[in-house]
């Protein structure tokens, strides 16, 4: 590896650290760290063509956050071990299995199938939330993890719309050790674009409402790029079709930007592509 394609890995690595990406505690210092991360020609070139496009926002955003409601304002949040009040939105099973969870992951008696029974009790994007929560004491009490349990995690939160909490789960490597497939990549893409969508066309929404909407988009693109999965065609689609349906000015803009990027990288534009392509030009 070349001096100069190292310094274009740190540099995507850095602004997807400020996109809200949490990476692990071991640092690429010299070329040969480099290597080991086994980053390919693709990735690299998505996160130069990246940085030099500032399509991502240049300030560090707010971390990720899913807005959980609570029946009282001083109930604890998920993570605590005070578990007394139900949160808004969960169901009774999957509430009353997490506080059999919390309480086995205290009292250090959790057994193998502990994170899987409160898995299979997911059933609203609130309980969702509690899953999360779960998830990242069992992965700091250090218990058992593995890919069939990871693919049921993603799986479920997929099922019950929570894709605010995959995007929370797959931006924070360390704290939840989840590692995606391009096709759950590929489903965050089209959520969000969805979402984006959505937000145009409901006429209540402000730019800057619109925008943040549109971050989610390029935050699962930036983590596709760190977890080492090549981007498609697929993504870039819905990429930059969300920001040209998003019906703003900014999100034309990075649509513009990532249409060449796609180019340069050798994947083929896709004919609704072309089309709001040639709709922006004669606008």
């Amino acid at each position: 590896m070349s001096a100069s394609t190292f310094r274009i890995i740190r540099r995507g690595a850095r602004r997807i650290e400020e996109f809200g990406v949490v990476r692990p505690t071991c640092q690429t210092k010299t070329v040969r760290d480099c290597q080991q991360h086994s980053l390919t020609p693709i990735n690299c070139r998505s996160l130069t063509t990246r940085c030099r496009s500032s399509a991502l926002p240049t300030t560090a955003p707010t971390r990720l956050t899913t807005s959980f409601r609570y029946s009282t304002a001083s109930t604890p949040t998920p993570e605590s071990d005070a578990t007394e009040v139900q949160p808004l939105g969960t169901t009774k099973a999957c509430f009353s299995e997490f506080q059999s969870f919390n309480e086995a992951v205290t009292q250090s008696r959790t057994t193998e199938d502990s994170l899987r029974r409160l898995i299979y009790k997911v059933s609203t994007a609130e309980d969702g939330e509690l899953l999360r929560a779960a998830l990242k004491r069992w992965r700091a009490a250090g218990r058992p993890q593995d890919g069939t349990d990871n693919l049921l995690v993603l799986e479920r939160l997929f099922a019950v719309r929570a894709f605010d909490v995959v995007l929370q789960i797959l931006c924070d490597r360390p704290s939840y050790r989840v590692f995606p497939d391009t096709v759950h990549v590929e489903r965050l893409f089209r959520a969000f674009r969805a979402q984006v969508v959505e937000a145009a066309q409901s006429g209540k929404a402000e730019e800057k409402e619109i925008v943040e909407v549109l971050d989610k988009v390029y935050k699962a693109f930036a983590v596709a790029l760190y977890t080492h999965i090549a981007p498609t065609k697929e993504m870039y689609t819905d990429l930059i079709m969300a920001g040209f349906e998003s019906g703003v000015g900014e999100g034309r803009r990075r649509s513009e930007i990532t249409s060449k990027e796609q180019v340069s990288l050798g994947l083929p534009l896709a004919p609704e592509v072309e089309a709001a392509l040639a709709t922006a030009q004669t606008a």
